[in-house]
């Protein structure tokens, strides 16, 4: 892999796309999650589905297995890996998407959750994605301006929506329509970032606003999924464990 930003800039990565126009690639562009306008089809599609995994979640974090159980335990696992706890994994497996979370409180940023649909677009294993920056998706044709564009946004504290050439543990490239967003705790302060990926290498041409709606829809649909599940536990939801190396 040849292109590597700095440690400053990077630290939210999870890879990058060219710029240039006359490739085809497409600018990362900030979504408004409360304002995202979408024809009423879609909209009707999108509350159903969205509304149907939230009031699951919540259900489950009601749940007495969930609310009795606090996220504030610190001990080391055998492998010395960063984890979050059973509770909150619970909740976010229920979330069916592609998507990792980040902690930002840790040095480098690191992977503390991968849902089932990561690894299988990715073709890596839980145990080499977990405790790892978002970099490793990043290849030959990975471009640092977009890794900065991306750690802007983040440090600003807004959510983004890019276009990413993305590799998978065999080194097939793949584009991924990439959302990043915060997820805060209960007491309002940034908890994690959660980053939804969508695979589109099969759309032969660029995505308009349009087209990418529906895409959006599902990514936000995902990410107000962690949201809930993340707030409706006290504490972070993390056991701060370093790796030893």
């Amino acid at each position: 892999m040849v292109c590597f930003c700095d440690s400053d800039s990077h630290n939210f990565s999870l890879s990058a796309v060219p710029s240039d126009p006359s490739k085809g690639h497409t600018q990362p562009s900030n979504i408004d999650e409360d304002h995202c306008e979408v024809g009423e089809a879609d909209k009707n599609k999108a509350t159903i589905s969205v509304n149907t995994l939230l009031n699951e979640l919540t259900s489950k974090c009601k749940g007495a297995g969930v609310t009795e159980t606090r996220c504030t335990t610190v001990s080391a696992s055998q492998s010395g890996e960063r984890v979050i706890c059973s509770s909150l994994m619970l909740s976010l497996t229920k979330v069916q998407q592609s998507f990792v979370l980040a902690n930002p409180h840790l040095p480098d940023t690191p992977i503390v959750h991968a849902s089932e649909m990561f690894l299988r677009l990715t073709g890596y294993s839980h145990e080499e994605v977990v405790g790892r920056n978002c970099r490793f998706l990043q290849g030959p044709e990975t471009d640092c301006r977009a890794v900065q564009l991306i750690g802007e946004c983040i440090r600003a504290g807004k959510s983004c929506t890019v276009k990413l050439l993305n590799y998978r543990k065999d080194k097939t490239p793949f584009w991924n329509l990439l959302h990043i967003a915060p997820v805060r705790s209960s007491a309002g302060k940034v908890a994690f970032y959660v980053g939804v990926q969508l695979d589109v290498t099969s759309v032969e041409e660029p995505c308009s606003a349009e087209c990418e709606t529906s895409p959006q829809i599902k990514q936000l649909g995902a990410v107000g999924a962690v949201r809930v599940a993340v707030r409706s536990l006290q504490g972070e939801g993390l056991r701060r464990v370093r790796k030893n190396h």
